[in-house]
């Protein structure tokens, strides 16, 4: 512990210790705890507590190292010792009682105080690495790394907010008001978007302390100016975990990938916080704001910001709080986990709905000729950041409150735009950037509750509009699984939606217009720029969720628009339709037969496929005159194969064999040797049943008089061969008994087993 207390950020050594102390700590965490001093008095358990602090803040630097596994062994030996430092000192990793039935270390005040005070420092901090840009960085190398980072983030996280109910569940006001203020702070964090400056200069301190013991004991009203003479109340002091921000300002909806994928994770964080918080506030008195009402104001504070950044955040922590209070029904289609208890968040989605309907202000301002001055207006941002904190400081003084807190913050920015001589109202707000992806997430906002709006056109429209014309990688897989979840839900007859009976065809025609997409005629001069074209994977992700996400007692006929573009492939003559239908059916088939290798169980979908659309596949790629065609044709039988092993290449065999050995069509030869190599590349030592029955084929094609026939088939016979050791005997007796060839079974025989 002495070496881990002085190590330097830049010492070699730092890894080997902080790896060792995890391995120690996640072995035996008693150990750890019982080594520090204590002599049973008071003063020594006060001073055993402050090293346990003093341990913690140690261990909490080392996440500012730029080593990706300092930071793993960090998170490791925090996601072990946290609980145990915070919570007890008879704290044992094979204990089987709860956190929430875990006592305080001492009944000390002090004690109390710092270890509420350190919580909230940690939580704080480690909420900053959700928006640690390094974390998303790095060269392909790190990628792996990168994510088993995220994980063990995210874990350490939940271990924190876990132990929240021991800390909540004190009668004192203080310890009640420190975990207030971090969770505004979490919130405020969330918006700003920046990484908060934990352990910064005494002048960010002092600007933080200043800042936030001016903020007005309410927002003014419509019939107030903007006043900052009112001091905070004493019962909201600004502890010292509440770290200062070196920059607060409006970002704009464009923001880079990285920092939205940040924001999406943070969002879940915060959902995770909120659903501890009312488990406990359950058990408060009546006017004690639970953890939801608190969201619920902050999303609606944020929805009325006049930053549409600001506001596409309250949209991504809506969904997230909506994501962890809902389950599937008997019927398969999403409700309430407990109803009654989500008032506020139903009242929210009635506030999207309009917003969705009717332009944002924020979308207006942001068209302001002279919003860049806006935006960088100091004073104007700072008002607005200092409105925001004592109206969320107000939903907990003044739970009863009866106006609602986001009409009077409105009220309050827009006098003071007023006053500074911005004239907004009269702004026309072209489409932009901006507003597409603002909609865009009011719309997934919608989506992530159970009941959905009874007009689906706007919704359907903004979510339509972003798989048309988003660029932004992880915004497109967020409208991919927004536009999946609308048509789940569109799937079920759910009676509190209030939708008429004709849901299911809004949903076959969403989904219809998806497939077209996703299908889009690729010419061969721009194949490279079609195929990657940020609207076609978008659409692609789509049908890929929906097929991984298949019920296992379903098949693809529950989803008429994929299944009717299908038909040229379901017939016994595919050649019989046109070409374009004909890649349609193809490209289609290949982003299905592609997520099927993604599903857990494909089995029963797989079944269908080979039954009805396998055949005519195995003809378009032996058969087909379009190169194109054949290339797509292979690579779908390849997929199945792949998927369905034994099944599929049983079926197909015969088919295979036959074009393999058609002397009169060089063409269809060559067709059948370019399937059957792309179908042993893709399954590997799942041929092994089938070589006896390849092998001879294979080896009578090494002399084929076409020599692309004969190259193929020489590699084929290679890979075959290669695999032939592990081909069981009774295979071979089992092939045997379908050949005509005594001479060839014995070949086959000596190749494989080495008989004579």
């Amino acid at each position: 512990w002495m070496a881990i207390s002085t190590v330097h950020p830049v010492s070699s050594c730092a890894l080997d210790l902080l790896t060792l102390f995890a391995h120690v700590v996640s072995n035996d965490c008693n150990l750890v705890i019982q080594s520090l001093p204590t002599d049973g008095s008071s003063e020594a358990n006060v001073m055993n507590h402050r090293m346990r602090q003093t341990m913690l803040q140690q261990l909490v630097k080392f996440l500012e190292f730029d080593s990706t596994y300092v930071r793993l062994s960090c998170l490791d030996a925090l996601g072990h010792i946290i609980q145990p430092i915070l919570l007890t000192t008879n704290y044992s990793s094979s204990s089987s009682s709860t956190v929430a039935a875990t006592a305080f270390v001492h009944n000390d005040h002090l004690v109390q105080n710092d270890s509420v005070t350190s919580y909230c420092t940690l939580v704080v901090q480690l909420f900053a690495t959700f928006f640690d840009e390094s974390i998303s960085n790095g060269d392909a190398d790190e990628k792996r790394r990168e994510e088993q980072l995220r994980m063990a983030r995210d874990a350490t996280w939940q271990k924190l907010v876990n132990i929240i109910p021991a800390f909540m569940s004190s009668s004192s006001s203080l310890i009640q008001n420190q975990l207030d203020t971090a969770v505004i702070t979490l919130l405020l964090r969330y918006i700003n978007m920046t990484r908060p400056n934990v352990g910064g200069s005494d002048d960010d301190s002092k600007m933080s302390r200043s800042s936030i013991s001016s903020y007005p004991q309410h927002v003014p009203s419509s019939q107030e100016t903007p006043d900052r003479t009112h001091p905070r109340s004493s019962n909201h002091p600004h502890s010292s975990f509440a770290c200062g921000n070196r920059s607060i300002y409006l970002s704009s909806g464009s923001v880079s990938d990285s920092l939205f994928s940040s924001q999406c994770a943070a969002a879940n964080a915060l959902a995770l916080l909120c659903n501890e918080l009312d488990v406990i506030c359950a058990e408060k008195p009546p006017n004690h704001a639970s953890g939801t009402h608190l969201f619920v104001t902050a999303i609606q504070l944020f929805l009325h910001s006049p930053c549409s950044g600001i506001c596409e955040s309250a949209c991504l922590l809506y969904s997230a709080l909506l994501r962890t209070r809902t389950c599937p029904s008997k019927n398969g289609a999403m409700q309430w986990e407990n109803k009654e208890e989500h008032h506020g968040l139903l009242k929210c989605r009635d506030m999207f709905m309009n917003l969705l309907v009717e332009k944002p202000e924020c979308i207006t301002i942001e068209a302001h000729t002279e919003w860049e001055s806006i935006q960088n207006d100091v004073e104007f941002v700072r008002l607005c950041y200092e409105g925001l904190t004592a109206s969320l400081h107000n939903v907990i003084s003044l739970p009863d409150m009866e106006n609602d807190p986001f009409t009077g913050y409105t009220l309050f920015w827009k006098e003071i735009l007023k006053t500074k001589g911005y004239a907004w109202e009269e702004v026309s707000a072209p489409a932009t950037i901006s507003s597409m992806r603002l909609s865009s997430s009011i719309a997934g906002g919608l989506i992530s509750s159970p009941r959905l709006p009874s007009k689906l056109t706007p919704l359907i429209r903004s979510l339509m509009t972003s798989l048309k014309n988003e660029a932004s990688e992880p915004r497109t897989l967020l409208t991919s699984r927004h536009i999946a979840t609308l048509v789940h839900l569109l799937s079920y007859d759910i009676p509190e939606t209030n939708l008429a009976t004709n849901n299911k065809r809004v949903r076959d025609k969403v989904l219809d217009n998806v497939c077209k997409i996703a299908c889009i005629s690729i010419d061969t001069e721009c194949c490279q720029s079609s195929e990657t074209s940020p609207s076609r994977k978008c659409a692609k992700n789509v049908i890929e969720i929906l097929i991984t996400e298949l019920d296992d007692d379903t098949t693809l006929e529950q989803l008429p628009p994929i299944w009717n573009r299908l038909a040229p492939l379901r017939g016994s003559n595919p050649a019989s339709h046109g070409d374009e239908e004909l890649e349609t059916s193809l490209c289609l088939l290949g982003i299905v037969t592609e997520s099927l290798k993604k599903r857990e169980n494909p089995d029963r979908v797989m079944c269908h496929i080979v039954e009805s659309i396998l055949m005519s596949s195995v003809l378009v790629a032996c058969a087909s005159p379009s190169v194109r065609m054949r290339h797509l044709a292979s690579s779908i039988v390849s997929n199945i194969c792949q998927v369905g092993h034994a099944q599929a290449i049983k079926t197909l065999l015969p088919l295979l064999l036959q074009n393999m050995t058609n002397i009169e069509d060089d063409a269809c030869r060559l067709g059948a040797c370019q399937l059957l190599k792309s179908i042993v590349d893709a399954t590997g030592i799942a041929i092994c049943p089938f070589v006896p029955s390849l092998l001879p084929v294979t080896m009578s094609m090494l002399i084929d008089p076409a020599p692309e026939c004969a190259k193929i088939a020489a590699s084929l016979f290679s890979s075959l061969v290669r695999v032939a050791p592990l081909v069981c005997e009774s295979d071979i007796s089992v092939q045997g008994r379908h050949s005509n060839s005594n001479v060839a079974d014995r070949v086959i025989n000596h190749l494989i087993h080495g008989k004579p």
